[in-house]
């Protein structure tokens, strides 16, 4: 099983931590672990052009690492986001990432749950565990980036997600264990 974690960390952020102690007990199940730190790699924003729906199916076509990052995301059986929250929402380099995963969506328009949403281009899709990381407490960031991260997984369609909102105190050990048993829900690790 191959696990991936996206790491929207700024340098000194809360949570690094976790995305060592989540790799460690990952790999000592037996899952094959890639994080990307996604500060040092260069992602372009999203120029919003649907060329990867119209003229590359599925490609985006910009010409950078989201290209890697993003197959390695659709292809493993785990994604862990790991963000700061910044006002409810994602680091800024997390959220290119995830804009420049609208190429896993195709640009047709379906019913799900009485809402209109577009269908995955792909059959199959990882289980994704989203870490937000926060140094003040805020109730209404946290509220709101749980929705974020709901309405996230309603358009992406994972088999199941997690959340899980972390400040400076929290056990790094807790939420690789809640990770784990996310991955031993999914596929039996």
């Amino acid at each position: 099983m191959r696990a991936v974690v996206l790491n929207g960390l700024r340098e000194r952020d809360v949570g690094q931590a976790i995305s060592d102690e989540v790799r460690s007990c990952l790999e000592h199940a037996g899952w094959i672990t890639e994080e990307f730190i996604l500060r040092d790699h260069k992602v372009a924003p999203c120029v919003e052009d649907f060329g990867c729906w119209i003229r590359k199916p599925g490609q985006c076509l910009i010409k950078d690492d989201a290209q890697e990052i993003t197959r390695a995301f659709l292809t493993c059986d785990l994604v862990v986001f790991l963000t700061p929250v910044t006002f409810g929402g994602y680091s800024s380099e997390l959220k290119k990432v995830l804009d420049r995963s609208i190429c896993f969506a195709l640009p047709y328009f379906e019913e799900t749950g009485g809402e209109t949403h577009h269908p995955t281009r792909y059959d199959r899709m990882p289980a994704m565990f989203y870490v937000g990381t926060e140094t003040t407490p805020d109730d209404n960031a946290e509220s709101v980036f749980r929705e974020l991260v709901r309405r996230n997984a309603l358009n992406m369609r994972p088999p199941a997600y997690r959340v899980s909102f972390v400040s400076a105190d929290t056990d790094a050990a807790r939420v690789a264990e809640e990770v784990l048993a996310l991955a031993n829900e999914e596929y039996g690790s």
